[in-house]
């Protein structure tokens, strides 16, 4: 009996060299693409000349470290498209241009950026688009949006206007002749004006001004009451990078027999949306 267990012992393992054979496995895996998983601004509801921060939380399961690129556009929706030039209502925010990265985990990273919108920018929704692009040429992007305020205003170049003259003198210039007015606004705009009496030894009626936007034409006389300038009404904002910019010309006539002395008194202007 134990002669008969050896010898089937014997052949089992003969048996087992016999048959014996190798394989080769390759095993591949294929490159996964980036995911923005998160594109979100810091207002919704922003003033023109503030500055907007945003984020993007990029996801790529190879690595962080090999996401290549990330960026932003950010253009006026109605106004602008995605490749027009950079201007008041349209921002390009190249890659390497954030403020942070921060490193959420292995396979996660945040991007903040931060961009001044205009004081020029049109009012109205603004589209953002991120992009981003890992080492081997998979790309993703994702869409967000804010809303920019509407902003009235105009610069005058001096705050103070001053004129020379003799009693009954007429179309008297004033030193300041002419002062600028420059569109601080982001939309159009109309433009009123009113003043008053001039004070001092005796009165100068308010209608003894004069203004227009020429040189030499087209005078009004100014009173109490606020008046549109159509000659600079509706004031555009302008061409990038250029704001508009109008002229008013002042005169005063000397009423004859006013005493001498210091005459004051106020020229005001008001924007109002057109």
């Amino acid at each position: 009996m134990k002669r008969l267990i050896s010898a089937i012992f014997l052949i089992t393992m003969i048996s087992g060299i016999a048959f014996a054979s190798q394989q080769n496995v390759t095993a591949t895996t294929s490159n996964t693409d980036p995911v923005i998983e998160k594109l979100r601004v810091s207002t919704n509801l922003l003033a023109p000349g503030v500055t907007q921060q945003i984020n993007i939380t990029v996801k790529d399961v190879n690595g962080a470290d090999t996401v290549k690129s990330a960026n932003l556009k950010i253009w006026h929706s109605t106004n602008k498209t995605e490749g027009a030039s950079d201007s008041w209502d349209h921002y390009t925010l190249a890659n390497g241009t954030w403020e942070t990265v921060i490193n959420i985990n292995s396979t996660t990273k945040k991007y903040v950026f931060t961009q001044p919108v205009s004081k020029h920018a049109l009012n109205g929704t603004y589209t953002v688009k991120a992009y981003t692009e890992d080492e081997q040429g998979a790309v993703d992007s994702n869409l967000s949006s804010f809303d920019v305020s509407t902003r009235t205003g105009i610069i005058l170049d001096t705050l103070s206007l001053t004129v020379s003259g003799r009693a009954g003198d007429i179309n008297s210039p004033f030193n300041q002749n002419p002062q600028n007015i420059t569109h601080d606004g982001n939309i159009d705009q109309e433009i009123y004006i009113n003043g008053t009496n001039l004070a001092g030894p005796e009165n100068i009626a308010v209608n003894n001004i004069t203004y227009s936007h020429n040189a030499t034409v087209d005078l009004h006389k100014l009173t109490g009451t606020e008046t549109k300038v159509s000659e600079v009404s509706p004031l555009s904002r302008g061409v990038y990078p250029n704001p508009a910019v109008e002229k008013i010309y002042y005169w005063l006539d000397y009423p004859v027999g006013i005493k001498p002395g210091s005459y004051t008194g106020t020229i005001r202007m008001n924007v109002q949306a057109a």
